[in-house]
């Protein structure tokens, strides 16, 4: 998730400066797409520990990584 926050944080510091209207609107379109992505991840119910998915137990309480 923070990957995402500072990539959009990124995009928009580059909206304020000179830009081609093409190049504005490149940035804008990954803005967009990294909140979706933001969105996603807020949403889901994978919960994550450093880069480890952890899943529901299974039958006998063991957890499968």
């Amino acid at each position: 998730m923070r990957t995402h926050r500072n990539n959009i944080g990124r995009y928009r510091r580059l909206l304020r400066t000179k830009l081609t209207d093409i190049e504005r609107d490149f940035v804008l379109k990954r803005i967009k797409e990294e909140e979706q992505a933001l969105q996603a991840l807020a949403e889901s119910d994978v919960y994550l520990i450093g880069a480890r998915r952890i899943e529901p137990l299974q039958a006998g309480g063991a957890v499968h990584v």
